[in-house]
């Protein structure tokens, strides 16, 4: 009598809050039972949650598609705010593969530190097949970090250039600190540009022979050369590196060219001032 009394009380909050259109194509298109059964295992108020958030189509695939097993863990580990917010998101063939692919506690994880927007923002820029190989490659814990060093606007980019494979190279090589000083250092493009002409297996050869802030140097060495694809990095405020002062225009940047103009100024002055003797002579 008690678990029937229970049920009926659920039914009702259900037709409360979601009001009769929806409570009965849900209960029509899930079976009342489902969804009973999923607040048994669920706390309930998650399900009304999604259900208000999410309309009729995309809840009914959501509940119906994922395993229940997957599911309940699921419900019970991501935050009904970020489930809903991925399920208006991502596409529902997208995040039922992630879903299935990724533990929940990973994905609660992820969506907690680095924030449902930006978590999203890869996820689907980068593909989800690729984000899954990725993240099974590198870690959850690596890829959180890099994450929240790097923006995604300057990540993306660099993460489709690669494989996941090399992506793992990369990291296991140089770990994840490097990695924002050297895109802050070359600048997106240049990294661009050097992986795709020098080959990935020189790159990492060249990162393991120097170490950081050498490369850091080389940067802005290689900046200030008019190669090809390359884009000089100007406008950024000098940087120490190595002892050395330098400026993002190249090696020693635009203090290395007045030095230079000044020397050649005084050695026209020396000349001139020979000539001046000898005229006098």
């Amino acid at each position: 009598m008690k678990k029937v009394i229970n049920q009926i009380g659920k039914a009702l909050e259900y037709l409360d809050k979601l009001g009769t259109g929806k409570s009965f194509q849900l209960f029509r298109s899930l079976g009342y039972e489902k969804l009973y059964s999923l607040s048994e295992k669920v706390d309930h108020k998650t399900l009304l949650y999604i259900s208000q958030n999410l309309d009729e189509k995309t809840i009914v695939e959501f509940l119906n598609r994922i395993p229940e097993e997957t599911l309940v863990e699921l419900l019970s580990t991501v935050t009904p705010q970020n489930i809903t917010y991925f399920a208006n998101t991502i596409p529902m063939d997208d995040l039922i593969l992630l879903s299935t692919s990724i533990s929940a506690t990973d994905i609660a994880e992820m969506s907690l530190k680095t924030g449902k927007e930006s978590a999203a923002e890869l996820l689907k820029n980068i593909g989800t097949q690729k984000s899954i190989a990725l993240l099974n490659e590198v870690g959850i814990q690596n890829f959180i970090e890099l994450s929240l060093k790097v923006p995604p606007v300057q990540l993306i980019p660099i993460v489709r250039e690669l494989t996941p494979e090399q992506s793992g190279i990369w990291i296991r090589s140089r770990g994840i600190g490097d990695i924002p000083r050297l895109i802050e250092a070359f600048g997106v493009q240049n990294l661009l540009v050097f992986l795709r002409t020098l080959g990935f297996e020189k790159n990492i050869h060249i990162m393991d022979v120097l170490g950081l802030e050498e490369l850091v140097e080389l940067a802005y060495t290689i900046s200030g050369m008019k190669l090809p694809g390359l884009l000089a990095l100007s406008g950024k405020k000098q940087k120490t590196v190595g002892g050395l002062r330098t400026d993002n225009s190249g090696a020693g940047g635009n203090s290395s060219k007045k030095l230079f103009k000044k020397k050649e100024k005084s050695k026209k002055r020396q000349v001139s001032k020979k000539k001046i003797k000898l005229k006098k002579l």
